[in-house]
């Protein structure tokens, strides 16, 4: 019987901010705590994660990015949950007024299908599985996406990636969610123990009324404590992505 047994064990966790009103006109503050494991052989992984979240106000998580919880319906603002219409938090703060739960947590498994000298490709799948309540910082719907990744070597330590993503995104009660594509570019100065991308994302609108959410940024990484540490700032550039998002992350294997 062959030997099927992961060759690779990773660990990941990693914490961000976001801050927006994602069109909405209400501000939503949103800290994650990620935590995955990913397990890796030669052209297969496959990696498991879940965010514990602490929200001040109403923005959804879904598998396609934040949608405000007023934003869903065809008829008009609603807010949606388990107990009803719930009041739309404030702008000011406390520590108090945020809410904190476990989100959804995330598979997903990821095949390279192409490796070339300079090219390189992989394909994947992801489905969000809905452990998070309707209405708090979930949809309570099941959301499956696929992607496709491509990376090229520019030139000496340069390298461009490029990704789509294709998210199917489950339907709540009173919500009627769009189907998002979302695309990505980023440019990778690689050093020694170290790297500096600027990236650039957006993706269609993910439901009505609401504007293409677009965005950019760097992120900064090194080799730390035995594994690679990260650093991310990201600025939104429409109305419906978040206004900033800053993130930090560390990952090392396990074996």
């Amino acid at each position: 019987m062959p030997d099927v047994s992961a060759q690779g064990v990773l660990f990941d966790t990693g914490f961000s901010v976001a801050s927006g009103d994602y069109g909405a006109g209400e501000s939503s503050t949103t800290l994650t705590l990620d935590n995955g494991l990913a397990l890796q052989w030669p052209r297969v992984s496959v990696h498991a994660g879940i965010p514990l979240v602490a929200q001040h106000g109403d923005a959804i998580l879904t598998g396609g990015g934040p949608v405000p919880a007023g934003r869903g319906g065809s008829g008009g603002m609603t807010t949606m949950g388990s107990g009803g219409p719930r009041r739309a938090l404030g702008t000011g703060s406390s520590l108090e007024d945020y809410r904190v739960r476990l989100g959804d947590p995330l598979v997903s498994v990821s095949a390279v299908v192409l490796q070339g000298a300079r090219l390189s490709a992989s394909a994947g799948a992801a489905v969000k599985v809905p452990l998070a309540e309707a209405g708090d910082v979930g949809t309570g719907k099941w959301d499956g996406g696929v992607t496709l990744n491509v990376t090229h070597h520019l030139r000496g330590p340069w390298f461009g990636a490029a990704g789509l993503a294709w998210w199917k995104l489950g339907d709540p009660e009173g919500f009627d969610l769009r189907d998002p594509l979302l695309g990505s570019l980023m440019l990778t100065r690689l050093g020694d123990g170290n790297s500096v991308s600027m990236v650039a994302s957006g993706s269609t609108p993910i439901a009505d009324g609401l504007d293409a959410p677009v965005s950019g940024g760097v992120r900064v990484a090194r080799d730390l404590w035995g594994g690679s540490a990260s650093l991310s700032a990201v600025l939104g550039m429409t109305d419906s992505a978040a206004d900033f998002s800053l993130g930090l992350g560390w990952g090392v294997a396990l074996r």
